[in-house]
């Protein structure tokens, strides 16, 4: 699977992930990384999240529903203050299965809730059909926020 973007580095394709366990943080950046002319960077708190978005422009954020005792959703809304990272795909990634964390979710315009564990495959498709959708066709394994 390949995005057909050409190389160089203006035209990366630029992920950011944001999860607290250096594990999920190191499996996200080697399987996204399969992906060509992809860029993953990553943070375990926050700050480090918000300080990236304000350096750079990111073309999807894959944040983990809590961090640093503050809630994905709490992350997004100060960076809508800011208008930092506005109008790109964003994907929760998370245990939680409470549907008002959802719906939360979805007001704030999140593309994908997807389950911890995550698996690799699932999500290259929902990455690969979301940046550069082929069909209306939604991955089995990693359904889109109802």
């Amino acid at each position: 699977m390949e995005f057909t973007r050409r190389s160089g580095a203006k035209n990366m394709t630029k992920i950011l992930v944001v999860d607290t366990s250096s594990v999920t943080r190191a499996m996200l950046k080697m399987t996204l990384e399969q992906l060509k002319d992809v860029q993953v960077d990553t943070a375990a708190q926050v700050d480090e999240a918000q300080a990236l978005c304000r350096r750079r422009p990111y073309h999807l954020l894959i944040l983990e529903y809590l961090v640093d005792n503050h809630t994905a959703i709490e992350l997004l809304e100060s960076l809508e203050k800011e208008h930092l990272q506005t109008d790109i795909p964003i994907f929760i990634l998370s245990s939680e299965k409470d549907l008002t964390y959802k719906k939360q979710a979805r007001e704030h315009h999140v593309s994908a809730w997807i389950k911890k564990p995550f698996q690799p495959k699932s999500l290259l498709n929902l990455v690969q059909t979301t940046l550069h959708p082929i069909s209306d066709e939604a991955s089995p394994d990693e359904v889109p926020t109802p």
